[in-house]
């Protein structure tokens, strides 16, 4: 019994480590070309750690330098350079506000358009309501691939390419549904007589929505807020074909980030991952207290007519 379970406690952490190399491989990875020269990188074998450990990639794209030169002395003493064209580096610093901009924006009016309709879902009673939360949800299920062709040409028609509203506009088709289902969810596990006392209290419905419900509901908000962010920010089909198309050229980090290879590419990477990171770490607390049930199977006594 006892060789067994060590057995079995071997093949646990054999298991463990093997998922936090693969977890952890490629950004380990991206790190390490993100400090080595092109002449590294392009060594044979690959190092498993820079051997000449560089900053020029993050220093060219914090400092614009212009050129941004790496230099590698070999044993002939001839000196391979690296220049990166300052256009580039503006290029992605300008895709980082923009992303920025975009995801900010998105977030807010996700937000704003998915609370009220997630509490509606979870407090009202009205005809079709779980089987418009279905078909909501089943939005998310339609490959972003499919949407591309029309989006493009009634953007086109409309003038919305390259735009910040038409990226903004698209976006939200992807975080209000799953957002609404999610603070739905949540809403359902609210206690209904809060809501009853602050009615007898003489609150408006806005004032107990304003006042009570979001208040209380502020960690499922908080999740909310991170995953609409994250998925505005993760995504590129829809930048790369609705954003660099149309008289004004709307450039967003993932399209640009896509197009380098080698240690700036990684370097641009690793300074694209930097904002959600922190954002997650900040909202951490509101994650791991989060407790969501599916609002479908909540509406028992937990709504009104």
């Amino acid at each position: 019994d006892i060789i067994k379970m060590l057995q079995k406690k071997l093949l646990l952490g054999i298991i463990i480590i093997l998922i936090v190399i693969w977890s952890i491989g490629p950004l380990y990875w991206m790190v390490n070309l993100s400090f080595q020269t092109t002449l590294d990188i392009r060594s044979i074998p690959a190092h498993l750690y820079p051997p000449n450990p560089t900053f020029q990639n993050y220093r060219a794209i914090i400092e614009h330098l212009v050129p941004v030169i790496d230099q590698e002395v070999i044993d002939t003493n001839t000196i391979v350079g690296q220049i990166y064209r300052v256009d580039i580096i503006a290029l992605f610093n300008e895709g980082m506000v923009n992303s920025i901009i975009v995801a900010g924006l998105t977030t807010i009016l996700t937000i704003a358009i998915s609370l009220p309709a997630a509490y509606a879902f979870s407090r009202f009673n009205f005809p079709f309501r779980k089987t418009l939360l279905i078909v909501i949800l089943f939005t998310r299920a339609i490959p972003p691939i499919v949407l591309v062709i029309p989006y493009y040409q009634l953007f086109d028609q409309i003038n919305l390419l390259g735009t910040y509203l038409g990226i903004i506009l698209t976006y939200l088709v992807l975080t209000v549904p799953i957002i609404t289902w999610i603070m739905a969810g949540f809403f359902a596990t609210l206690p209904l007589d809060i809501e009853k006392a602050a009615r007898m209290d003489g609150c408006t419905r806005k004032q107990m929505f304003s006042k009570i419900i979001v208040p209380l509901a502020m960690p499922g908000i908080m999740v909310s807020v991170i995953l609409a962010f994250l998925i505005c920010w993760n995504e590129y089909l829809f930048a790369l074909m609705l954003g660099q198309a149309g008289k004004g050229y709307l450039y967003l980090a993932p399209p640009v980030i896509a197009g380098f290879r080698g240690g700036l590419g990684s370097a641009m990477s690793i300074v694209y991952i930097i904002p959600p990171i922190l954002a997650t770490m900040f909202l951490q607390k509101y994650i791991t207290n989060l407790k969501i049930v599916d609002p479908g199977m909540a509406y028992g006594d937990q709504t009104r007519r």
